[in-house]
């Protein structure tokens, strides 16, 4: 799996856990083994990707990823990760 070069790639580990400056943030054991990609957005705040499947927001002084919220029904939202 590639990923663009601004992007901060990692490794789920067993537990479904990625380190994060010397903190573990759960990610998901669904995920354990693959790499996950960490786009910028804001000072803190990366778009959290696997593949092109954008997972959420990753807030680090909260050191969670959020989900976005689910579109309106009749509403569709497509969103392209930059081409690596």
């Amino acid at each position: 799996m590639e990923y663009p070069a601004d992007f901060v790639v990692r490794r789920v580990s067993k537990g479904g856990q990625i380190r994060w400056n010397c903190a573990r943030v759960f990610v998901g054991r669904a995920l354990v083994g693959e790499l996950i990609g960490f786009e910028p957005i804001a000072e803190g705040r990366w778009r959290v990707w696997f593949s092109f499947y954008e997972l959420g927001e990753f807030h680090e002084a909260e050191l969670a990823i959020r989900p976005h919220p689910p579109s309106r029904p009749g509403v569709e939202e497509v969103r392209d990760r930059p081409a690596a």
